[in-house]
C-alpha cells in the first residue's frame, strides 16, 4: 500500500508564480515508514483528521475538497433536450477553481444555485428549462469555465491564441486534470449532485407568485410600473435563482421588461407586451403616479 500526499497549498503557490509542474512521486511505503523512528508519548485524534472519502477517480478527498462544481438547473433557449445539448458551448459550465465567475455570482447572491459533483468520467446530470415552459432531465457533458483555465493556466491558455484556447475546451479531461492538481474551491455548495432537490418550481409556486405579487400591490420593484390592471405583465423572479426557493427575500415581482433585463440570453417579451408596458407607463407618468 502507498501513501498519498497532498501538496495543493504549494502547487496552488507554484501556480501563480507560473512554474512548470514536474512530475514526482515519493515512493513511501508503510513497510519503510514503520522502520522510521517514532515518538511513544504522541497521541493523534482522529477527530483531527477531517472527514475522508473516496471519489470516483480512486483518490483520498480530505472534507470533500476535490469536487467539481457547476449549475444543474438552467434555461435553455430550445424546444428540446438533444436541440440544447447538441453543442455544449451554448450551456453551463463546470468549474475547477475559485474563479472570477464564482466570485461575481457569490456577490450576486447567486451562489446558492450550484451544486457539487465528484464525478470525473460521466457526463453531468442537468435539468433544463426550455422554451415552451417544459422541464427536460438528462446527461450531458458540459464544457470547463474559461476562467477556470486561466486561472489555472492549464495548458498555458493564458498565452494561447483564440483559437488554440477553443481546443483546450473542447478536449479538457477532468480525469488528467486530477492527476497533476487539485480543486480548489473558497466555498462549497451545501447540496451534491446526489442530494439535491428535483429539478423546477415547487408545486404551489402559482399561488406563491400570485401572492407574493399582490402583497407588492402588482407594481414592478425595479422600475415602478403598476401592472394592477394588466397582471399578466408582472412576473415573480427569483433573486437567487434557486426555482424552489419562494422566502419573500428571495423574490422581487419584476414587470416582464425588468425581467428580461435579468435573464439577456433567454427571457423573450412579445412585442405587445413591450408596447403595453410603455403605454402603461406613459399614462401613469401622466397622471403623475
Amino acid at each position: 500500500m502507498k501513501l498519498e500526499f497532498s501538496f495543493e497549498a504549494l502547487d496552488h503557490l507554484r501556480q501563480r508564480m507560473g512554474a512548470r509542474l514536474r512530475p514526482w512521486r515519493a515512493d513511501i511505503s508503510l513497510e519503510k515508514l514503520a522502520d522510521l523512528p517514532f515518538p511513544s508519548d504522541v497521541e493523534v485524534e482522529t477527530s483531527d483528521l477531517g472527514t475522508l472519502q473516496v471519489g470516483e477517480a480512486k483518490t483520498i478527498l480530505r472534507d470533500g475538497q476535490r469536487v467539481f462544481l457547476y449549475i444543474r438547473e438552467f434555461n435553455v433557449a430550445a424546444g428540446s433536450f438533444d436541440e440544447a445539448c447538441a453543442d455544449p458551448s451554448n450551456l453551463r459550465k463546470f468549474h475547477v477553481v475559485w474563479c472570477k465567475a464564482l466570485l461575481q455570482m457569490k456577490a450576486e447572491g447567486r451562489f446558492a444555485r450550484y451544486i457539487s459533483s465528484d464525478k470525473v468520467d460521466t457526463p453531468f446530470g442537468v435539468a433544463l428549462h426550455l422554451q415552451n415552459g417544459d422541464w427536460a432531465c438528462g446527461e450531458t457533458e458540459l464544457h470547463v469555465c474559461r476562467f477556470c483555465l486561466a486561472e489555472t493556466n492549464w495548458e498555458d491558455y493564458q498565452a494561447s491564441t483564440a483559437q488554440r484556447r477553443a481546443e483546450i475546451v473542447k478536449r479538457f479531461s477532468r480525469r488528467r486534470f486530477l492527476e497533476t492538481n487539485h480543486t480548489r474551491f473558497a466555498e462549497i455548495p451545501e447540496k451534491t449532485d446526489r442530494d439535491a432537490p428535483v429539478a423546477g418550481y415547487a408545486e404551489d409556486w402559482k399561488d406563491r407568485s400570485h401572492q407574493y405579487r399582490a402583497m407588492m400591490q402588482y407594481r414592478c420593484e425595479d422600475c415602478g410600473v403598476d401592472c394592477s390592471s394588466r397582471r399578466h405583465l408582472l412576473d415573480t423572479h427569483h433573486l437567487n435563482g434557486v426555482k424552489n426557493d419562494n422566502r419573500n427575500n428571495n423574490l422581487r415581482a419584476l414587470c416582464k421588461v425588468c425581467h428580461g433585463k435579468r435573464h439577456p440570453n433567454w427571457y423573450k417579451i412579445s412585442e405587445q407586451d413591450r408596447n403595453s408596458l410603455e403605454a402603461l407607463r406613459q399614462e401613469q407618468a401622466r397622471a403623475g403616479r
